[in-house]
């Protein structure tokens, strides 16, 4: 197989819960990643777990040996927990129906200048918003993402629960 192995790298096991969610499934995701033009630029195995609290809320992790974080943007915050830079995200979404339509020039100006907002089409037209915490450590990417209502500072403790371990 083409995909990328590394021999020196072990996939730790997810752990059990994650702050008050409890661990509810998991999977392995086949990844190819591509340019911008199509082209394959790497094929890899990322381990995704879904956790639930008790009132139905989730919590994703992604464990990835695809180390590139491909976000060029600044993060919402970044806080270093035991010498591993965590970055945090909040982004907002807004999903509209026909990519025909002209957007709002408010909406237009945002769209180009706040690096935590998209434009999305194919939906009826409604906005949500997804938080992710990211960091790297021992050569995996994790990445803890809900479109829940978390707190930053919940998932900047989840990830010290993940670096600790």
């Amino acid at each position: 197989s083409d995909r990328q192995e590394n021999a020196e790298v072990k996939m730790p096991d997810f752990p059990d819960s994650l702050g008050d969610y409890s661990f509810d499934g998991g999977n392995t995701v086949y990844v190819a990643g591509k340019d911008d033009s199509g082209n394959t630029l790497g094929k890899w195995d990322d381990l995704h777990a879904v956790y639930k609290n008790e009132d139905g809320d989730i919590v994703n992790l992604t464990l990835s040996y695809n180390l590139s974080d491909d976000e060029n943007r600044t993060p919402t915050e970044s806080r270093t927990i035991d010498g591993i830079t965590v970055n945090f995200n909040y982004d907002e979404y807004l999903i509209r129906p026909d990519e025909n339509e002209p957007l709002e020039a408010s909406v237009q100006e945002r769209k180009e200048n706040d690096d935590h907002f998209f434009v999305s089409y194919g939906g009826e037209k409604v906005t949500y918003f997804f938080s992710n915490a990211s960091f790297i450590k021992d050569g995996v990417r994790y990445l803890i993402f809900t479109n829940d209502d978390v707190s930053a500072d919940d998932l900047f403790k989840m990830a010290e629960e993940l670096i600790e371990q």
